[in-house]
């Protein structure tokens, strides 16, 4: 009998995905397929389950958000077994950029007879994974906000009064940008290093990254005033920020930043913070199945 664990973070997003899963498991079950679900509970707990569980699973089935499939990729980091990701987060970038939906036949199929892909995996300074887009600077000081408020569900809605207070407080940083060891931008600003397009809202900061080319995309912002973050929004809503107002924008397989300030960067929903970044990439680190 086929083995398929599936990883709950009951408390991902707007609402408990628990009818959801309780559709999936009994469809698969009516599949002659074996089924084991495990919640989560707190922060890391994803990344423990898969890694305890691998040996005796064949797909793993993840119902959260970016977090969690951060999580749960980790856990099975060096592992050839598929994770396929379901977006009942916040967000769910990862899930969606992949085509997924919280649909119980989309799930299933997926689970049964879904393609399986290689997806990169993105690195900070060797230790801290994404999947999705690492955000230096501004992005992290609104997501530190965030986490220091949240209590249980959220939604885009909770994302507000972070960021108004970060918009009107937020002191941009001297930062230094290096290709490898190629210097590429020297100023204050905001950097994005994108494994994939989608990012917030919708928005396709990083435009052209592909989850599986094997580099990682960089979008750097010169940005000293709130009047110049406000007109890169605006151009980026619009989709034409590449280019404008000395938007710096390159691919590499390694990328350095540098600050003098206290400047963290966020990864899929995790705060990083240390004196210098490196960002790698792992190609076909991660299988999926979509």
């Amino acid at each position: 009998m086929r083995r398929v664990l599936m990883i709950v973070n009951p408390v991902a997003g707007r609402t408990n995905p628990t009818r959801l899963v309780r559709r999936v498991e009994r469809r698969l079950t009516e599949s002659d397929v074996g089924v084991e679900v495990l919640e989560t509970v707190g922060v890391g707990d994803a990344t423990r389950i898969a890694a305890d569980v691998a040996d005796r699973t064949e797909t793993v089935v993840v119902f959260g958000g970016d977090g969690t499939c951060r999580e749960v990729a980790r856990g099975l980091n060096g592992k050839r077994i598929p994770l396929v990701p379901v977006p009942t987060g916040t967000e769910s970038i990862f899930a969606r950029e992949l085509g997924m939906k919280a649909r119980a036949k989309r799930v299933v199929r997926a689970v049964i007879s879904g393609q399986r892909r290689m997806c990169d995996v993105g690195w900070v300074n060797g230790e801290h994974m994404f999947l999705v887009v690492a955000g230096v600077g501004f992005d992290a000081e609104v997501l530190a906000r965030v986490v220091r408020r949240r209590v249980g569900h959220q939604s885009n809605l909770d994302y507000i009064g972070p960021l108004l207070r970060t918009f009107f407080a937020y002191r941009f940083p001297v930062i230094r940008v290096f290709d490898g060891s190629l210097k590429k931008f020297d100023g204050r600003g905001i950097v994005l290093v994108g494994n994939m397009a989608r990012y917030a809202l919708g928005l396709r900061v990083v435009r052209d990254a592909k989850w599986d080319d094997g580099l990682l995309d960089v979008v750097v912002f010169p940005c000293s005033t709130r009047t110049g973050l406000v007109r890169h929004a605006v151009w980026t809503v619009a989709r034409r920020h590449f280019g404008r107002n000395g938007v710096v924008c390159f691919r590499s397989r390694r990328v350095v930043v540098e600050h003098d300030d206290a400047v963290g960067v966020q990864v899929d929903g995790e705060i990083v913070n240390a004196g210098r970044y490196e960002f790698t990439v792992d190609r076909g680190g991660l299988w999926v199945q979509v």
